[in-house]
């Protein structure tokens, strides 16, 4: 997910006017305190001074009074410490309060993009997507088991109904919403067209970003356009373009096995991206048409491997929604 320059340029301003209004609200937290308690001031001020005071006879290599100032210097620390605590306040406490405190409000540590830059990136781009307005109707409350049948057993299924089955997979993705704090493991979503997958999908997608995670949406054609994109270039951007699916609290990969490329690079486009959300403990959603088998037999064992051992698995089973949706 590389940012043209004026979303770079964006986002520059955005993270400018966070870390400026955070020093703001700290100056002015610490001028309110100080004008309710000018000794604290006085103290600071002091302090300070001594500080200077001590610095200038380590020049002069004065070890007496060296000793002099940092005792004195120490009982204005204790003096000032039980000042604030008397207030029932740090002295942190006027300090700014950076949305980050790794970066402190500045998208970078050191060389590198900050972690909350990558999230604020998809939240902020991703916010009047298409998959935005979807949540908007399609959602837990929405689902309807309606459309499953609630009669035939399926032998597959060890006797049970569609309906059933579905009504699992709903507790499924409910339960794997509310223990995502803890546990962000995997989900496959595997079953034939019309089934309900996109829209489940899109409920985890609509209750996460509710409860502020990150979430990336996106098709498995344009994933493999986009990795096929940085192969030939330089290592350091095909690294970036990883990290960027490798950021988000949740990646949504829709539609599995429907797109049009080579796949010895699907598949090793799609072990990278997994296997570095995995070590990075990263929440991993994949929607297909495909069976574990012709799963597999695609993107090669390695790959079959990562999910069998790190996703739950749900069957989706039933008519095409949307074509009887259509009909009706």
């Amino acid at each position: 997910m590389k940012l043209s320059r004026a979303q770079y340029d964006h986002m520059t301003r955005l993270y400018e006017k966070r870390r400026r209004q955070a020093r703001e609200e700290g100056r002015e937290r610490r001028e309110a305190f100080y004008a309710a308690h000018p000794q604290a001031e006085a103290l600071s001020r002091e302090i300070i001074s001594l500080a200077g005071e001590q610095f200038n006879a380590f020049l002069d290599n004065d070890l007496s009074r060296m000793n002099f100032l940092k005792t004195r210097r120490q009982a204005l620390i204790e003096e000032k410490k039980a000042l604030f605590a008397a207030a029932g306040i740090r002295e942190e406490d006027l300090e700014p309060r950076y949305a980050c405190p790794l970066c402190q409000d500045t998208g970078w540590i050191e060389n590198r993009e900050c972690s909350c830059w990558q999230k604020a990136v998809i939240q902020e781009f991703y916010s009047n997507s298409v998959l935005w307005q979807r949540t908007q109707t399609e959602h837990f409350g929405s689902f309807s088991l309606d459309w499953y049948d609630g009669e035939k057993a399926l032998p597959a299924f060890q006797g049970r109904t569609a309906r059933q089955v579905m009504e699992e997979n709903l507790k499924a993705a409910r339960d794997y919403v509310a223990g995502f704090a803890k546990k962000r493991d995997g989900v496959l979503m595997t079953g034939s067209v019309g089934t309900g997958k996109t829209f489940l999908c899109n409920c985890i997608a609509g209750a996460l970003l509710k409860a502020d995670y990150s979430v990336l949406y996106i098709s498995a054609q344009e994933l493999f356009d986009q990795m096929a994109a940085v192969t030939f270039e330089r290592e350091e951007e095909s690294e970036l373009v990883t990290e960027q699916y490798a950021a988000a609290d949740l990646l949504i990969i829709d539609d599995l096995g429907a797109e049009f490329t080579s796949h010895k690079l699907a598949a090793n486009a799609l072990f990278t991206i997994l296997n570095e959300r995995i070590i990075k403990n990263r929440g991993t959603v994949i929607s297909t048409n495909l069976s574990l088998e012709e799963i597999g037999g695609r993107y090669s064992e390695r790959v079959l491997s990562r999910i069998i051992g790190e996703f739950r698995i749900m069957r989706f089973v039933g008519q095409d929604i949307r074509l009887a949706k259509r009909l009706k």
